[in-house]
């Protein structure tokens, strides 16, 4: 039976859905074929998002995956994690891409201080954009943290961008009212690469209270009133993620991430729908694509996939780059198996 991803993603690119599939598989290691789910990427232990992405642009769509989750063994599943990694970097074929990759990971992961063991939820997750270059690379930075070492992380940026810069003011006003979760590595060879931390806050205040002016801007304010509506969400359903420049640390964007688990988000599809649709029209964002000369809005597609064959949102994000361009990221998931 075929994925309903790998179907979505195929209906909004014009690809054949057999390559869709393939370029998932080899970025999961075929977790599936376990039947076990050990991941925390969805909260009911799924290893694979579909992200969509909004903007001016033409829509976009990547793979989010979490590679060989069903290894209990740190070690192995790192060593496995790194071969998926290889393949992906092997695809993107740029080796000045791959090298920045590799520096990463061995700059910002497990260390002798802070060993593979450690990352008994795995050490990173990996993204791949569909149909065209591009990459990314998140580190899980909870045993760094836990283990009371996120002093460490910050001299790291450092020696990375240089001691004092805009990223490592970031984390420290940041440090007070959230928790360092992750670290990311984004982009291509065409776009340019980013670093990213992701924060998930103590308690939901707000956005003008962490004291970072691009997350302060009252654009963010309708999103959070859309999704939000009248709902309470706790400070561990929000997400806040700022980027750099990976070459000169400078702030490059800020984005808000809302889990939409049924224990933070409780809408119907129905009610997604109509709320997305107002947020698209809000940012003015581009829904449309055209494929063989057939007009697709994706927002509709979407409502009428999500209805009927087997996908939900896991969780969607509102980012504003520091020209102040809006972009809209609707991360889906299949519906949890049936026990």
């Amino acid at each position: 039976m075929s994925d309903p991803l790998d179907l979505f993603a195929a209906a909004i690119t014009g690809l054949d859905s057999a390559q869709i599939e393939a370029q998932r598989c080899s970025l999961m290691g075929a977790a599936e074929e376990s039947g076990i789910d050990g991941s925390i990427l969805n909260y009911d232990g799924l290893p694979v998002q579909l992200c969509l992405s909004l903007g001016k642009h033409s829509p976009r769509v990547r793979w989010v995956v979490d590679s060989f989750a069903f290894k209990a063994d740190p070690e192995v599943r790192f060593a496995r994690s790194a071969e998926c990694l290889d393949a992906l970097l092997h695809r993107q074929g740029d080796p000045a891409v791959a090298r920045l990759a590799k520096r990463f990971l061995s700059h910002f992961g497990p260390n002798e201080e802070l060993p593979i063991g450690a990352f008994d939820r795995g050490v990173f997750w990996l993204a791949e954009a569909i149909g065209v270059p591009g990459l990314a690379l998140y580190l899980d930075l909870g045993p760094l943290v836990s283990a009371g070492q996120q002093g460490s992380y910050l001299d790291a940026v450092g020696r990375w961008f240089g001691y004092g810069t805009e990223m490592s003011r970031v984390l420290s006003q940041l440090a007070g009212s959230g928790e360092l979760v992750s670290l990311g590595l984004e982009g291509s060879a065409a776009t340019g690469f980013r670093l990213k931390q992701y924060w998930r806050m103590r308690r939901a205040a707000a956005l003008k209270d962490t004291g970072i002016e691009l997350l302060a801007d009252p654009r963010f304010n309708p999103f959070l009133q859309t999704v939000l509506a009248d709902q309470d969400i706790q400070g561990s359903g929000l997400t806040l993620s700022v980027g750099f420049d990976a070459s000169s640390g400078k702030l490059t964007d800020a984005k808000v991430d809302i889990c939409a688990c049924p224990r933070c988000i409780r809408h119907t599809s129905h009610e997604w729908h109509m709320r997305l649709q107002k947020i698209c029209d809000e940012y003015k964002l581009n829904q449309n694509v055209s494929l063989d000369h057939k007009h697709l809005d994706i927002l509709t597609y979407l409502a009428g996939e999500t209805a009927g064959s087997g996908l939900e949102v896991a969780v969607v994000g509102l980012g504003l780059s520091t020209k102040k361009d809006p972009r809209l990221n609707i991360y889906l998931k299949k519906e949890p198996r049936e026990s």
